[in-house]
C-alpha cells in the first residue's frame, strides 16, 4: 500500500512531481549534444593539445598514435598508444596500411573512447602512415555506432613530397563515413606572404579549432530550438496523461482516516514516469 496526504492527490498534486517527470525525460535524451575529438597520428595528436586546452563545453579529446615518443608529450582527455605489437614501439613508417591495422587491433579502446558522445570530429593531418590510416577507420568505427560523424583533415603542404594518391583516397574513404568533411590545405596559408612553417601550423590550428567550435555552436543552436518546440508540447502531453490518471484514480477505492488515504501502489507507482516517456517516445 501507498500512502499520500489528502492534499496531494489529483494532478500528481504538486508541481514538483511535474519537475521530476521532466527530470526523467531529460535523462532520456533530450539533452544537449556531447562532442568527442578524436585526433589521429602525429600532426591530428599535435593539434589535441591546443584544442584540449580550447576547454569547449561537453567535448571529450581524444588522441589516437602509434608513436609512443609523439603521443607522451600530448595534453587530451585520454591518449591512446596503438599498435605497440605491430610497429615495436615505432610509428607506422609512412604505410596507410600499417596505421589502420594499428587502428584495428586497439578498436575497442577506441569505440570505448566515443562512448557517451552524439558527434564525433574525427581531425587529423594526411600524408603520414598514422593519420592517413587510422582517420578514415575511426570514421568508420564512429558512423557504424550511430553517431554523427564530422571530419576535418588538412593535406600535407607540397614541399613535404608525400604520396598524392594515399591522401585522395583517405580523403574519399572518410567523406563516405562522414556526415560532413571539411577539407583544409596547408598550401594556403604557404601563400601568404611573410608566412614561416611555424606560423602556418599555428594558423591551421586555429582553423581546425574555429571550425569545431562553430560547428558545435550550430549543433547547440539547433537543440535549442528544438527544446523550444519540444517542451510545451511535452507539457501538454504531461498534462493529459496526468489528467487522465487523475480521473483513473477517482475510480480507485480509498480508505480515508485522519486526513490520509491509501490505495494499492500497483495501480499507481510509477504512472506519471511512464506516461511522460511515452509521450517522448511518441
Amino acid at each position: 500500500m501507498t500512502v499520500f496526504e489528502a492534499e496531494d492527490i489529483g494532478f500528481m498534486g504538486q508541481a514538483e512531481d511535474l519537475h521530476w517527470e521532466l527530470v526523467t525525460v531529460m535523462r532520456h535524451g533530450i539533452t544537449p549534444p556531447a562532442a568527442c575529438v578524436v585526433c589521429t597520428g602525429g600532426g591530428g595528436s599535435r593539434m589535441a593539445t591546443r584544442i584540449y586546452h580550447e576547454r569547449m563545453p561537453n567535448t571529450t579529446v581524444v588522441a589516437v598514435n602509434s608513436d609512443p615518443n609523439s603521443i607522451r608529450g600530448v595534453e587530451a582527455d585520454r591518449r591512446i598508444l596503438i599498435g605497440n605489437t605491430v610497429t615495436k614501439g615505432k610509428d607506422a613508417g609512412g604505410f596507410p596500411e600499417v596505421g589502420e591495422r594499428c587502428a584495428e587491433l586497439s578498436s575497442e579502446e577506441i569505440k570505448d573512447a566515443m562512448m557517451g558522445s552524439d558527434v564525433v570530429y574525427v581531425v587529423t593531418t594526411l600524408g603520414g602512415g598514422t593519420g592517413t590510416g587510422v582517420a578514415p577507420y575511426v570514421a568508420k568505427l564512429a558512423r557504424e555506432d550511430g553517431r554523427v560523424v564530422v571530419s576535418v583533415v588538412v593535406k600535407p603542404f607540397s614541399f613535404e613530397d608525400r604520396p598524392t594518391e594515399d591522401v585522395e583516397r583517405a580523403i574519399e574513404t572518410i567523406r563516405s563515413y562522414s556526415h560532413s568533411t571539411v577539407v583544409l590545405e596547408n598550401d594556403y596559408f604557404m601563400s601568404v606572404p611573410d608566412m614561416t612553417v611555424e606560423r602556418a601550423f599555428d594558423a591551421m590550428d586555429r582553423q581546425v579549432i574555429s571550425t569545431i567550435r562553430e560547428t558545435t555552436q550550430r549543433m547547440d543552436m539547433d537543440f535549442l530550438f528544438s527544446m523550444e518546440e519540444i517542451i510545451p508540447e511535452l507539457l501538454e502531453e504531461a498534462s493529459r496523461l496526468f489528467d487522465s490518471d487523475r480521473e483513473r484514480k477517482d475510480d480507485v477505492p480509498l480508505t480515508v482516516e485522519e486526513g490520509v488515504r491509501t490505495e494499492d501502489a500497483g495501480e499507481t507507482e510509477g504512472a506519471g514516469s511512464e506516461a511522460v516517456e511515452v509521450a517522448v517516445a511518441e
